[in-house]
């Protein structure tokens, strides 16, 4: 059974990655929908075969293909993920090989990998949602417009950068599968399971989605905003917490929404400064007011001159 299935996605790879054999007389490109349900299950953790065997069982196909490519070069292109990878980054299998992508993006050293593991990070007790991290002036943004795998987060200056989501009809599937994979495998190095975790503080409610989508860092595919925030929050369900690298980012949130001022600064800015037309009106009564108390103050000076010119002179004193 390994051995067929083995042979099937050799098979399927070579089709789709290479230009090798005539499409037309295949019945997978005469059903696109297919093409679509075989990568969806390449994703399965259940559905893996060793990286290593597949590398084995494609090397008599090289002649063939009359190639130097490898079975490595073929897998990153069939997925999209060309130079989104070192070359020197191993991987078990297909699982392995999409949380490693996005891990790459973190650009951790070895020493730094290695630290992970020997001190485990500290979990995060509590977050704030978006909605009320907007109130208290916190801006969100979308870290990297290039690459929607990347997990860096960073907050500097009241702005928030992280990823942007998307959420689709495969987004669960494929993110379970990555976060079953890290419980079992890479429990004090679960950056996705992190991620999805600190998404899910993020957002409670479908007003959390609309204001995530608005900021750019969230793209909705499902139609329903709500549909969206199910979605996040179902997937923390049952999540072992072995600690969060986010949980710093979380804990100066938190300062930044526990101070007065931040939330007196970021109120008088949503309600004066909403936009351009309240800001100039905001601008112009401020001008006015001070106008107006100038005026008064000028007024007031020149009464109290009048009034002194125009009292009569002390009496002289009269000797004894």
């Amino acid at each position: 059974m390994i051995l067929q299935d083995s042979v099937f996605v050799l098979g399927f790879f070579i089709q789709i990655g290479t230009q090798k054999f005539n499409r037309n007389e295949d019945i997978l490109f005469e059903e696109p929908c297919l093409i679509t349900t075989i990568f969806e299950d390449l994703i399965l953790l259940e559905n893996q075969l060793p990286y290593a065997l597949l590398e084995e069982l494609f090397e008599p196909f090289l002649f063939s293909l009359k190639t130097e490519e490898t079975f490595r070069d073929l897998t990153l292109r069939v997925f999209g993920f060309e130079n989104k990878i070192e070359r020197d980054v191993k991987f078990q299998h297909f699982t392995d090989l999409f949380r490693r992508v996005r891990v790459a993006t973190l650009g951790l050293t070895e020493e730094q990998a290695s630290n992970a593991k020997a001190e485990p990070p500290k979990s995060i007790k509590s977050l704030h949602n978006a909605d009320k991290l907007d109130s208290a002036g916190v801006d969100f943004e979308n870290v990297d417009k290039e690459n929607d795998l990347t997990l860096v987060i960073d907050f500097k200056d009241g702005v928030l950068k992280m990823p942007c989501f998307t959420a689709e009809d495969n987004t669960e599937r494929v993110m379970r599968n990555l976060m079953a994979l890290e419980q079992c495998h890479y429990p004090f190095s679960a950056y996705v399971c992190n991620y999805i975790a600190f998404l899910d503080f993020l957002i409670d409610t479908e007003q959390d989605v609309n204001l995530l989508f608005k900021k750019g860092v969230l793209k909705n595919w499902m139609g329903h905003q709500g549909s969206v925030a199910e979605m996040v929050n179902r997937l923390c369900l049952g999540l072992v917490d072995f600690g969060s690298h986010y949980q710093p980012i979380a804990e100066t949130l938190n300062n930044h929404y526990e101070s007065p001022l931040n939330r007196s600064v970021a109120t008088l800015r949503r309600v004066y400064f909403k936009d351009l037309w309240t800001g100039t009106a905001t601008v112009a009564a401020v001008v006015l007011l001070v106008l107006t108390l100038i005026q008064t103050v000028a007024s007031v000076l020149q009464v109290t001159q009048n009034n002194d010119k125009s009292s009569p002179p002390p009496a002289p004193g009269r000797g004894p």
